[in-house]
């Protein structure tokens, strides 16, 4: 783990309040980036923040300028402060678009996953992109806000990352991404790999990403549930487990609930509700429902409706 150093770094001056959680500095080969200037500790909430405007795909121009027109002078400036990698490719206005707008979600896609809606967020604008994060983030349609909270412990002097898309992707195809989206180069450890380590690493993420998309096919709950430990295994090595932990928390709740075995359905229930706790909040919708997992398992339409009942086993097995 990399950490930033007084040395190494040329502070400058913040465009937000971030109080004393974390700061703009200049990181070598990356440009301006936020370190933390303290502990962090897991599930804490770095910042939450309302887009200072937003925008359908295909922007123009006219049609940025004209947002920003209806903004502060403070606020033209903390837009056009922000980075540019699509310098002499696009046009200015569209290039720093380009470079730090993050999708906005809707109410039937309140994770920004599906829409055409994106907006501006000066504060995760200064977040640098990696294939291994220490951030979670999600889009709030109820606040109308970008939520960030630390998926882990963030050291003092660690840079604060996130990622800008399906980390799972293998390698070629994350830095493939990465350029035709953003004219950028990731440079996270994971994309720095040795051939043989990179080779392991996209083994591993291939192997998650592809039980991710087999999970609702996976009929038998005790193949299911070996499957689902699994992706949990593969996702703690390459550590990542923090982040893409969910769905395999309630995948493992649902093949127990239904084999109805209320006991293991139970504890799979409360690592899904931690991990909605550390990177939503306990306060949040999904935290709540969770909880009531736990307590309630028979009380899950699944429950019981599988071809048999019998004993699975918990993730802490």
């Amino acid at each position: 783990m990399a950490f930033i150093t007084p040395r190494s770094v040329h502070r400058t001056r913040s465009v937000f309040d971030m109080e004393d959680t974390c700061a703009i500095v200049h990181i070598s080969g990356k440009g301006r980036g936020l370190v933390a200037t303290r502990i962090i500790t897991r599930g804490e909430l770095i910042f939450s923040e309302a887009p200072l405007f937003v925008q359908r795909h295909n922007v123009t121009p006219k049609s940025i300028a004209d947002a920003l027109s209806q903004l502060s002078r403070d606020d033209q400036m903390r837009f056009l402060s922000l980075a540019n990698s699509w310098k002499g490719a696009q046009h200015p206005l569209v290039g720093l678009w380009l470079t730090n707008a993050i999708p906005c979600g809707t109410p039937d896609d309140p994770h920004g996953d599906k829409t055409e809606v994106e907006g501006i967020f000066p504060a995760v604008a200064r977040l640098n992109a990696s294939c291994c994060p220490n951030l979670y983030h999600w889009w709030d349609a109820a606040t109308q806000r970008l939520y960030c909270r630390a998926a882990r412990d963030i050291a003092v002097g660690e840079e604060l990352c996130m990622t800008y898309m399906d980390a799972l992707l293998p390698r070629r195809e994350r830095l493939a991404v990465m350029r035709k989206h953003y004219n950028y180069e990731c440079r996270c450890p994971a994309c720095k790999l040795t051939e043989q380590d990179g080779h392991d690493s996209d083994y591993r993420r291939s192997t998650v990403a592809h039980i991710r998309s087999q999970l609702l096919e996976y009929k038998d709950p005790s193949y299911g549930l070996h499957k689902v430990r699994l992706a949990l295994r593969l996702l703690d090595e390459e550590g990542l487990l923090e982040v893409y932990g969910n769905p395999f928390y309630s995948n493992g709740f649902e093949f127990c609930a239904l084999a109805g075995d209320a006991e293991s359905a139970s504890a799979w229930a409360s690592k899904a509700w931690e991990f909605e706790c550390v990177t939503k909040g306990p306060d949040s919708a999904s935290a709540r429902e969770w909880e009531g997992r736990v307590r309630y398992p028979t009380r899950s339409h699944l429950f019981g409706g599988g071809l048999r009942r019998y004993r699975l086993q918990g993730p802490n097995v």
